[in-house]
């Protein structure tokens, strides 16, 4: 995992910072002392994670009942992704809903296997709890892809775990989705 801090102590004195203040456009990137400008991409990662984990929220309460058990699996995960990310410690392993991340991927590219007639488009007529799971897949990739543009330098991925948790979490709000239109 790498550190991509980009700014130093001399960066931050060049940006108008005192020694000893922190100004309110920069913050901490880690649990060390380390302060990067709020628009670096691990911040703006952030930004996206915290949406991800409201948006969940607020569908776990409206949707409640058979929801609210896979919801919560979501939440937790990305609650490990922000821990995972801040504290540079690798994504525990999870489950989404009794899958890993090998099985929500099965599911989620031949849903026929798992009891789905196959894969869907968003439509008003799958219903409300449908549309719910697929903003929440929505809302979920842009989050991955703020992870990809945070973690690649390039040339290599960092935080491989984070980003694979993302991309399945995103294809298990697919499978919720398909779940919800075939009521």
């Amino acid at each position: 995992m790498g550190d991509h801090s980009v700014r130093d102590e001399g960066d931050r004195r060049a940006c108008g910072a005192a020694k000893d203040k922190k100004p309110e456009h920069m913050t901490s990137l880690g649990m060390g002392e380390t302060l990067v400008c709020k628009a670096h991409p691990r911040i703006l990662l952030r930004g996206k994670l915290d949406t991800l984990h409201s948006e969940i929220l607020v569908q776990q309460i409206a949707c409640g009942g058979e929801w609210a058990a896979p919801l919560e699996d979501a939440l937790k995960l990305v609650r490990a992704v922000m821990a995972a990310e801040v504290r540079d410690i690798p994504v525990p392993p999870w489950t989404l809903d009794g899958m890993g991340p090998e099985e929500v991927r099965r599911c989620s590219h031949h849903p026929e296997a798992f009891g789905f007639p196959g894969h869907i488009l968003p439509a008003a007529a799958h219903g409300l709890v449908a549309a719910q799971m697929n903003r929440l897949r929505a809302v979920c990739r842009e989050a991955e892809l703020a992870a990809v543009q945070a973690f690649w330098d390039g040339e290599h991925l960092a935080y491989e775990d984070c980003v694979l948790a993302l991309n399945r979490l995103s294809s298990f709000f697919y499978i919720l989705q398909l779940r919800a239109a075939r009521r």
